[in-house]
């Protein structure tokens, strides 16, 4: 195992924390972009932890980000940060034997649709008991009244979850931008009282909502994320089985497939090849395949890593509506209005 030098972390994480987010101040035309690359990454590799939490923390470094149009690679400065925060180890492990559970499963699934094991010796990993409305609550009231590192790093990430696209696209052509769409997230919380902190000089040119109107703080919001791409409907969605991705499709004007990152909103690939409205989307389990079906009356086979249609599949004669994928990724059925 590579030892880790940290010292030399340690000293680059000092010199980006020194320098200017901004060539330009207040005009936030020229962000510092590698700042914005290399000083999370350094300081969570140091494993300075107080330092890394008021970076990502800092609503004016998000908004360097983002015009810097990383705000993805945002996301993962967060993962990366929460990954090896102490205090979050707990959580990590936790969700690390679910995960190889669901792993389990899933091969498990694989191996009953090629007759090597039987349905009564698949083991159904146990569904996550909903926290009750009093658990939650009494989690709200403690992270109010002492909250971790960890709790303060997930507030932002929650807040980027939603305004991803927003400040990737608009962050460079509205100053003070993210602090805008902070102090509209959430009228409390950690987020929320960040963007109270701005010189009210520099608010005068910001849509803000009044006080009155400003949304209350969940730290446990039920939506996690705000997927924008498509121009048109969206008429069909598939989820992979470990959760981290996403393929919809949408309807005539439109008639693309986006995969999403689910973690940072962003499109990692969109396929094009249908005529007109998407109407259904499956996944292999292995995450390497899907298959939609079509008003145009045809099925597509997609390679998900390089965006390409595999194979199109002619055989009805009206609109496909459903399609589904044997666990093992090497059949599909398909049903029709024929």
């Amino acid at each position: 195992m590579k030892k880790i030098n940290y010292n030399y972390h340690t000293t680059l994480a000092n010199y980006f924390a020194a320098q200017p987010l901004f060539f330009d101040g207040d005009l936030q035309k020229k962000p510092h972009v590698r700042k914005c690359m290399e000083q999370p990454w350094q300081q969570t590799k140091a494993e300075l932890w107080d330092e890394v939490t008021e970076t990502l923390c800092d609503l004016n470094f998000i908004q360097a980000k983002a015009c810097a149009k990383q705000t993805y690679d945002l996301v993962k400065d967060y993962h990366f940060a929460l990954d090896g925060l102490p205090e979050y180890q707990p959580e990590k492990e936790k969700e690390r034997k679910r995960q190889e559970r669901l792993d389990k499963y899933k091969q498990d699934l694989i191996a009953c649709a090629k007759g090597e094991i039987t349905r009564f010796e698949l083991e159904v990993p146990e569904s996550i008991t909903p926290w009750t409305e009093e658990q939650i609550n009494a989690e709200i009231e403690r992270i109010k009244a002492n909250p971790t590192k960890a709790d303060i790093l997930k507030d932002f990430l929650n807040f980027l979850r939603n305004e991803s696209s927003n400040l990737q696209n608009d962050a460079s052509e509205f100053v003070f931008f993210t602090h805008q769409q902070a102090w509209n997230f959430a009228a409390d919380g950690p987020v929320g009282k960040a963007a109270e902190k701005l010189n009210p000089e520099n608010t005068k040119f910001l849509f803000l909502r009044i006080p009155p109107t400003r949304p209350p703080w969940n730290p446990y919001p039920q939506s996690l994320q705000t997927l924008k791409g498509h121009t048109s409907k969206v008429t069909a969605v598939a989820i992979t089985q470990d959760g981290k991705q996403a393929m919809s499709g949408a309807e005539r004007s439109d008639n693309t497939c986006l995969l999403w990152d689910l973690d940072s909103g962003k499109i990692l690939q969109t396929f094009k090849g249908h005529t007109t409205t998407v109407t259904s989307v499956a996944i292999t389990l292995n995450r390497k395949q899907a298959i939609t079906g079509s008003r145009d009356n045809t099925c597509i086979l997609w390679d998900l890593v390089s965006g390409k249609a595999v194979q199109t599949l002619i055989c009805h004669t009206n609109w496909v509506h459903a399609v589904a994928i044997t666990p093992d990724g090497k059949k599909a059925i398909s049903g029709s209005w024929d």
